[in-house]
């Protein structure tokens, strides 16, 4: 007969394990799936949706330029043996699956290819872009990002389809904090409807155009401006009475430092590539906002 503190035991400890299977997200014995994102602000959506299914690996390391990234060759091996890679529709992706897929490997990859088109835009700003490719900062419109996170939700699910339900909370729950966040926005510029920022690269067309902003680059066609560009802007930004200039640091703050020094106005920084996505939504409106401040 097996005494009686011995069976209390196994009945406590049976508990326990019992409660420890059942706890929300917890797969007992297995790793979290590795998956390949771009940049930074990705991985905050990949983690805030996959959760501890997950494990994240960035692309493109803090302080480098988007557009002008190269792939190293440890970059490529790492990817050659990872299991799934979420694409942000930007330029260095095309580069990663065509070499990828010259080596065969078995990476799946989940969300919008980078694509060329003959549409005009204001983007024209390096070797890899081009002059008649799409604006990729498709992020800084949280709307889009509603979509995106859908396409998270499906490519995750059909990764790991016994977590489905698990996603599918998280997505839930992210969706509705970018409505919010949508609509935070779109109060806040309401009463600023039309009127122009100016910023050193052209990387905020997306936000504008979903707030009814407009932007202006410093940058021309992926050069510094020449004197008689910057006389022109710093004569519009006057009239407009503009408050600041904005600068995504990863390009330099040079040309606008120039031009706010000419203003009398400070250099704002906006940081699009940090980590914490809704941290930086709140520091651009934040610096678009004061932009307009000096009526």
């Amino acid at each position: 007969m097996v005494p009686l503190y011995k069976f209390h035991r196994a009945v406590k400890y049976a508990s326990l394990l019992a409660g420890l299977l059942a706890w929300p997200g917890l797969v007992w014995g297995a790793a979290a799936l590795p998956v390949w994102v771009t940049i930074e602000p990705q991985a905050y959506f990949l983690n805030a949706v996959g959760g501890d299914a997950v494990q994240v690996r960035v692309l493109v390391r803090p302080g480098h330029c988007v557009e002008l990234y190269a792939p190293s060759p440890r970059d490529m091996a790492e990817l050659s043996r990872a299991k799934a890679y979420f694409r942000m529709a930007v330029p260095v992706e095309s580069v990663i699956t065509k070499r990828l897929e010259a080596r065969e490997a078995k990476l799946r990859f989940f969300g919008p290819e980078f694509l060329w088109d003959t549409h005009r835009h204001d983007h024209a700003h390096c070797e890899i872009c081009g002059s008649a490719t799409k604006d990729p900062h498709t992020w800084l419109d949280p709307l889009q990002m509603i979509d995106y996170v859908d396409v998270i939700k499906s490519g995750l699910s059909d990764l790991l389809p016994g977590r489905a339900a698990y996603f599918e909370a998280n997505a839930t729950r992210l969706k509705t904090q970018l409505a919010d966040l949508h609509t935070s926005l779109e109060t806040r510029f309401l009463n600023y409807s039309g009127r122009a920022f100016y910023i050193n690269h052209p990387s905020l067309r997306h936000f504008a155009e979903r707030y009814g902003l407009e932007q202006r680059s410093i940058e021309h066609a992926g050069s510094a401006p020449a004197a008689k560009r910057i006389a022109s802007l710093i004569k519009e930004a006057r009239a407009a009475r503009v408050g600041a200039v904005l600068a995504q640091p990863e390009f330099g703050r040079s040309s606008a430092a120039v031009m706010a020094k000419a203003l009398g106005v400070p250099v704002l920084e906006v940081n699009i590539l940090g980590r914490d996505y809704f941290e930086n939504m709140r520091g651009l409106a934040e610096a678009v906002e004061r932009s307009f401040a000096n009526d």
